[in-house]
This record gives structure tokens, C-alpha cells and sequence, in this order.
């Protein structure tokens, strides 16, 4: 029994199996049973450590190959190893028959795929199942936003279907609490405003005129957030 017959390489490190399911459904019924960023996480982790044990797997595999390299020329070239090599590289000096070896021993040995999993389609799931949480909060939000609304505009004598509805109750409270609020505002006058880059001296804004007080911004007032906490403010254009 030859001393080759005992060089093996050796086995290749497993490759780490997602912890989800396959998709299942399709379009708004999609689903990855099990897929979490948690899971995806600690795959991506284990595929790290994968990629390392295969880069000490090709080590071994390379020693392995020069274990039987040198072997077979301190057992003359065996007649039974077959060699197949390219047309400049067939001879019987030593320095071909090497080439030869190397050659036959790169082709035949186990080759090293680093090849990263793609999670494409895993990943583009998850960040369309945040959205679609973010939407549903979004909506929720915004409904229970309405019902107060509606609430405080009743509260207020406010009359549904003549003065709002269920749709516009958000707007119409903001409105009112916002010129509520820039009423206000305006006992504090002259005011200063978004884009005050008067070319002179500029006192400001009084709150009521449509420019500023030099006359060189035209100005109105602008209602923002909410009709629970308003924000008025005057913005020139």
C-alpha cells in the first residue's frame, strides 16, 4: 500500500441551513415563517464563522496536496497515477513531470467556494414588513387622532356634517387651534418669521399686515402638527 493512499482531504465544513422556512403566499399574503432580524442577524453570523472554517478547510486541503506531491516523486512518479496536462507541459524531465503533478493535484482537489448566501429576497421582506407595521401604526394613529377630533369639535358646538366631517375633523381642529394659538402669538408682536433676510433694518412682522415691517417680505401665517399641540409661525415668500 502506498504512503498516497493514506492522504485524504478533509471534509468540508457544513454549511449553516437558514433558520426559516421558504416563502410562502404571495404579494400582501407573503410570509417567511420564522424569518425575524434576530434570525437574520445570527445567520449572518453563522455564515461568517462558516466562511472562516472554509478558508482553514482550503488551507489544509492545499497541505494535503503537498503531502501527496512530494510523495509521488519520492516514489518515482507511480505509473499507475494518470496525468493529463496540456500539450507544453508533456516530457519526462523532472521539472515537467512536477508542473504535471501540481496541475493534476490543483484540477482534481476540492475546490473552495466563498460565495456569500444571497439573502436578497429575505431581507427585502423584512424591510417591507417594517413599512407595512410603520403603515398600519401610521393609520391607527391617525384614526384615533380623528375620533379626538371629532370629540373636541362637538365639545366646542361645532356641528358634524355642517362644519366637519369624519374626514376632515383632523384639519378643521387643527385650523381652529392654530388661529386660536396665533392670536397669542400676536400680542406679542413685531414677530420674527421663516426667511428674514430683509436687505435693511426690519423690525419684524406684526402679525396682521402681509409684509414685514421694511416692506421687503411678503409674509403669512403658516399651521402645522396637530390641534392637540399647534405650531404657527409666519414664513415669507
Amino acid at each position: 500500500m502506498s504512503q498516497t493512499d493514506s492522504l485524504k482531504f478533509p471534509e468540508p465544513p457544513t454549511r449553516p441551513a437558514k433558520p426559516w422556512g421558504n416563502r410562502t403566499g404571495t404579494g400582501s399574503n407573503e410570509r417567511w415563517p420564522g424569518l425575524t432580524p434576530e434570525s437574520l442577524a445570527a445567520y449572518r453570523a453563522e455564515v461568517l464563522s462558516w466562511e472562516q472554517a472554509l478558508k482553514a478547510w482550503s488551507a489544509s486541503c492545499e497541505e494535503v496536496a503537498g503531502a501527496a506531491a512530494r510523495l509521488l516523486i519520492a516514489e518515482g512518479f507511480p505509473s499507475d497515477v494518470s496525468v493529463w496536462t496540456e500539450r507544453g507541459n508533456r516530457g519526462v524531465n523532472g521539472r515537467k513531470r512536477l508542473r504535471a503533478l501540481n496541475t493534476v493535484l490543483r484540477d482534481f482537489g476540492p475546490s473552495c467556494s466563498r460565495e456569500t448566501p444571497s439573502l436578497y429576497a429575505e431581507e427585502e421582506w423584512l424591510r417591507l414588513a417594517v413599512f407595512r407595521d410603520q403603515d398600519m401604526k401610521a393609520k391607527s394613529d391617525a384614526a384615533a387622532l380623528r375620533d379626538r377630533a371629532i370629540a373636541w369639535l362637538l365639545a366646542r358646538g361645532e356641528v358634524y356634517g355642517r362644519d366637519f366631517t369624519a374626514e376632515t375633523a383632523a384639519s378643521v381642529a387643527l385650523r381652529i387651534a392654530g388661529e386660536e394659538k396665533i392670536s397669542e402669538t400676536m400680542k406679542r408682536a413685531p414677530l420674527s418669521f421663516n426667511g428674514q433676510n430683509c436687505e435693511g433694518p426690519c423690525d419684524g412682522w406684526d402679525g396682521e399686515s402681509r409684509r414685514c415691517q421694511c416692506g421687503n417680505r411678503r409674509i403669512s401665517w403658516e399651521i402645522a402638527g396637530t390641534f392637540e399641540h399647534p405650531t404657527v409661525y409666519g414664513e415669507a415668500y
